[in-house]
């Protein structure tokens, strides 16, 4: 669910209990949306479909400026977690963050570099 712009930014409620905020501008993904919005019985299905098992991953929502180049986006990726799993196994925030960056966004061998504001 989507509300008004407010101060330069607009807020993006999810179905599934989260909801953040992006830059006025920026359009939602139609591709992610539709794909969403089409039930099982709305898909057509393929020789590929029927011999795979549901995928365990799913984009729920994904936004960015219009004409991007895909550098710069936001999503939001709903996943099957181990039972038993909780966030604070990762740690104190700065801690879990700190290792986001260094494992998956900006890795030593990517010559990426990111820095952390705040956690």
């Amino acid at each position: 669910t989507g509300f008004y712009p407010v101060k330069g930014w607009k807020r993006y409620r999810g179905e599934s209990a989260f909801e953040f905020q992006v830059p006025q501008a920026w359009l939602q993904d139609q591709a992610v949306m539709f794909a969403n919005a089409a039930g099982p019985a709305d898909r057509m299905p393929t020789m590929s479909m029927r011999k795979r098992a549901a995928p365990q991953v799913k984009t729920v929502a994904a936004f960015g400026p219009p004409q991007g180049d895909f550098k710069e986006n936001v999503s939001v990726v709903k996943s099957k977690i181990h039972s038993g799993f909780t966030l604070k196994a990762l740690g104190d925030p700065t801690t879990a963050a700190q290792r986001l960056l260094d494992t998956a966004i900006a890795p030593p061998s990517s010559g990426k570099k990111a820095t952390l504001l705040q956690a």
